[in-house]
């Protein structure tokens, strides 16, 4: 809807930003068993052994929301650009921890493909929450280095 509207989209905004962000909140159910209990995966949970005596389990229906409400909100940053600056904040502290979201792919890419275009929403607006998003953006990607660069030096 919001590709077809265009910036008009962003009166819509106060109805559908509220649980949209709630849905890119959900938290993973996981569970950890016992090989020899008998647990059914189909009820919407996937289960990897984690050796002869454990699985790990995640309740797949809450990842598939979430995901969809990440890349809900990729394409409102993307189509909305500044239009999409009031919620920048709120987006971006959802969005940056999801790129360590180890329990789904399309999530994590949904969060790094959100990075540029919500810059994009604030760069006309306040320089410093453009630069402080930009300051998010960047520890969060070199984080992994600086751990590895802490052994060495």
């Amino acid at each position: 809807m919001c590709k077809i509207i265009g910036p008009q989209f962003t009166a819509y905004l106060p109805v559908v930003m509220p649980p949209l962000l709630r849905a890119a909140q959900i938290k993973p159910e996981v569970a950890l068993v016992d090989s020899d209990d008998q647990v059914e995966e189909d009820e919407g949970w996937e289960f990897v052994p984690l050796s002869d005596q454990q699985k790990f389990g995640v309740k797949t229906a809450g990842l598939e929301d979430k995901n969809t409400a990440c890349q809900m909100l990729v394409c409102y940053a993307r189509e909305l650009k500044e239009g999409f600056a009031e919620y920048t904040e709120q987006v971006v502290k959802i969005m940056v921890p999801l790129l360590k979201f180890y329990f789904h792919d399309l999530i994590r890419s949904a969060a790094a493909e959100s990075l540029p275009f919500l810059l994009e929403s604030v760069k006309h607006k306040e320089m410093t929450m453009y630069e402080t998003c930009g300051i998010i953006f960047v520890q969060s990607y070199l984080s992994p280095y600086r751990q590895k660069w802490s052994l060495i030096f």
